[in-house]
Order: C-alpha cells, then structure tokens, then sequence
C-alpha cells in the first residue's frame, strides 16, 4: 500500500468510529424507552417435569384454605343463607296474594328479592318458575291495559268489544276485572262487576261483599247487588249470616235487595232445602223467619216493595199453581176491577169471567213463572181474538197487539231447567173473543200450559180460583 492509502485510511477509520458511537448511543435510548419483554412460557413438558415431586423430595399436601370464623350470634347472616322454611312458606304467600290482586309488578320485584337471600337447589327451581310465570303475566296484563280503560268507554262497541276481550283472556282476565272492581274509576267497576257476573267467577261474591260494606256510588251499588243475586250460590257462609241478621234487626223495605240475594242463596247455595239453609246462616228457624217477614211484606202499600217481596217469596219456595191474572176494564189497562189466581189460560169465546158478564173493551194481564222440567229450546203458542203479547225469561216471543180473528202465534227459546217468569197480556175489543196458551218442548207434545208448570208467588188478598174484591 502507498503513502497516500495509508493516509486515506488514517482519516477514515477515526469518522467510521466516531459514527458508530453515536449510533450506539442512539440504540442504547431506544431499549431504555422498549417496554421489557415477557418472559417465554415453558413448554408442557418443562411444566410437568417441574410439577413432579423430585425422587427422594419428601411430599407436600396443598394447603388448605383457612376456615371461615363462626358467625357471631345475632350477627346477620350472608344473603344467600338457606332460608327459614316458615319464611320462605311466608314469601310464597304474599308473592301469590299480591298476583291475585293484579300487582304483578309487585310480586315479580318480591321475587326476585326472596331468591337473592336464599340457596339450596329446591327453593331456588320454584322461585325460578315463579318469575317465569310473573314474567308472561306481566306481559298479558300489559297487552289488556287498554281494554280495562275502554271499560268505562262512552261508545257502547268499545266497551263490549274490551269486556269480551278481558272475558277470553281466561284467569289473567278475572284478575284485572276484580282489580278494576277495587281500584277503577266508577264507570270501570261498574262494567268489570257485571262481566264478572255474566263469568259466574266464584271469586267474586266475596269482593262485592266486601265493596259493599263501604259507601259506593248508586250505579256501582246496583251491579254489586246484582252481582251477589246471580252468584249467591258462591257468597260465603259469614257473608249470610251477616246479611240475614241485619235483615231480621231491620225492616224488609230497607233490606229487600239483601233479602233477594238470601232468597237466591236459599235456591241455590241451600238447595232450596230449609234445614240446610239453617245451617248456613247459622240459624236453625231461618227460612220459617225469613218467609214470616217477606210475607208480611206483600201487603205493602209501597208496590215496589210488595213486587220485590213476591220474587223473594218465589225463591223461598213459598209458591202458588198457576198464574196471578188481574183483569182490567178498557183495552189498555186502564182500570183494574180485580185479581185470582187462574190454573191456566184457557178461555173459550164469550166466557171472559168478569162479574158483570161484560166481554168487550177488556184487557188481562196474567203473570207468573213457568217451571221447565229439561233444558232445551221450547215452543210458546199463543192463540187469540184479538190482541196478544208474550214474554217468557224476560224475552217477548209473541207480539201481535191488534184486532184480529182468533189466530195463532210463537216463538222459541233455549231455556236451562229451572223457573222463568212468564207473563201473557190480551185485549178483547169487540165482537168474538178468544185466548189459549200451548207449549211444547223436550219430551213434551204442544199442550196447554197448567198449573203443573205454572206458579206464582203470593199476593195480598190472594184467593186460588176466585174473583177477588174490586180495587
């Protein structure tokens, strides 16, 4: 090598080093600024081997977890502690009283707050259950809110069209219509009283019962009543007694709704069976009591209240064959001359049974109740000269109110055995005169309807078969 390589050398090799010493200066910075690396995992093998005991190694047990301290007695267990049974047994029963009430928001919260205090398998499974029925119930009542509104709906279509869809959604239904009974607006409680009624719900004597025992509105009132009339054969027994007491310590004119419901009971929760209605209303003598006032109110001057008495008699069982016909002078009953008690309707031509043999510009009404022995649809025929109309369960079957040749009319209803009222109204003009009622049904051929399906209930005055004193 010359001169003049080994001089470029010499002038090289000190930059080259001054270079790289910056540049290690540089690397030197940036591992401080690297964050440190993890150390690598040992392969499964290296893990075993480490995890085996060494051969001679004396062997070590894992150590066992130190125990918890005794609770402190009166201290408060944890929440998950097993429940008492008799608690758990008291939770069960408010969850399932508040979801009869309708407070399925209620029961769901309580639920789920009882779960999380308890442990063990079992309970925990039934609560599970229980919030999931909460859960769906919750739901259907929220979807039958609007319905339960629209109850106390102006428009006559939207309450009917909310009362049969409250009336199809089976028990969640009930229970909404008995809490808009107890909570709702009057209009609503009004209408869930009386679809309830028409469900016959066994539950709900018991709650207008209790309704009424508070002040209510007129309107409200009325459907209770009715309510506990139709259902009576479900009003608990203490209820009864209650009202049959109060009826006794009172007068009927004050207590003739109370004693229509206790008639209805006698029927149907007594079995229309006096010794057995006793016992319900923890009175042996009662029925003989209850028939000695509702007797002595037939001969009320008040009208309505000697109707009222008469119905209650019929459920009393304290009946009259045949029919109450009370006979009018002019053809719309403008005057009544007298009353009797008639086995049948069954007059031929030109025997109208008036004292004064009159039988023209006369008019009768009869009424009564008809005793269908099977259920099933019936015929009623009606045949006169000259005017007639007919109602039977409170349904007209026949209206022909004119002056006519003696002709023949019907109509049919499906009716359940039992009684029904009936009432006939006729008019005789002039000339011929003429009037017959037939029925027919289940068993039976058209024949005139007696008094072995016809009754009535008392009336003051009343004689069976005779003419009574002129009015």
């Amino acid at each position: 090598m010359n001169r003049g390589e080994r001089e470029d050398d010499g002038v090289i090799c000190p930059r080259i080093a001054a270079l790289a010493a910056c540049c290690g200066l540089v690397l030197a910075g940036c591992e401080q600024d690297r964050p440190a690396a993890r150390p690598k995992r040992a392969s499964k093998n290296v893990r075993a081997a480490a995890t085996r005991p060494r051969a001679g190694a004396p062997e070590t047990k894992p150590a066992r977890p130190a125990s918890a301290p005794a609770t402190a007695p009166g201290a408060t267990q944890p929440a998950s502690a097993p429940a008492d049974p008799a608690l758990l047994a008291a939770a069960i029963d408010a969850i399932t009283k508040l979801e009869q009430r309708g407070d399925f928001s209620e029961a769901w919260k309580l639920t789920l707050e009882t779960r999380s205090r308890v442990s063990g398998q079992l309970p925990l499974d039934s609560l599970t259950r229980l919030l999931g029925r909460l859960r769906i119930e919750k739901r259907q009542a929220a979807q039958l809110a609007n319905a339960v509104r629209l109850l106390g709906s102006d428009l006559t279509e939207a309450s009917q069209i909310a009362a049969g869809e409250l009336a199809d959604a089976g028990d969640i239904g009930r229970v909404l219509l008995r809490k808009a009974v107890r909570e709702g607006p009057d209009r609503v409680a009004v209408q869930a009283a009386r679809v309830l009624t028409r469900l016959e719900d066994p539950n709900a004597p018991a709650l207008f019962w209790q309704m009424l025992q508070g002040d209510r509105p007129p309107p409200l009132r009325e459907a209770l009543l009715a309510g506990l009339h139709a259902l009576a054969a479900h009003l608990p027994a203490e209820a009864l007694g209650e009202m049959y007491r109060a009826t006794l310590a009172g007068t009927f004119a004050e207590h003739r709704q109370t004693v229509g419901i206790l008639a209805a009971a006698f029927q149907r929760a007594g079995g229309a069976d006096p010794d057995r209605f006793g016992r319900l209303l923890g009175e042996p003598e009662a029925h003989e009591k209850l028939t000695d006032l509702v007797k002595a109110a037939t001969s009320s001057d008040d009208q309505a209240v000697a109707a009222a008495a008469g119905e209650a008699l019929a459920d009393l069982g304290v009946l009259r064959r045949g029919l109450r016909g009370s006979y009018y002078d002019g053809t719309d009953f403008h005057k009544l001359l007298f009353e009797r008690q008639d086995a049948r309707i069954d007059i031929p031509d030109g025997k109208l049974p008036y004292p004064d043999g009159g039988q023209e510009n006369r008019s009768i009404r009869w009424t009564g109740k008809v005793r269908i022995p099977v259920a099933g649809e019936y015929e009623f025929i009606a045949a006169a000269d000259d005017g007639v109309r007919l109602w039977v369960a409170d349904k007209k079957l026949v209206d022909q109110w004119t002056t006519q040749a003696v002709t023949e009319f019907s109509g049919r209803i499906t009716l359940p055995e039992g009684l029904h009222p009936i009432k006939l109204e006729y008019f005789q003009g002039g000339g011929s005169c003429e009037v017959h009622l037939f029925f027919k049904g289940p068993g039976l051929d058209k024949q005139l309807l007696t008094d072995k399906h016809l009754v009535t209930t008392p009336w003051q005055g009343a004689a069976g078969g005779g003419a009574e004193k002129p009015k």
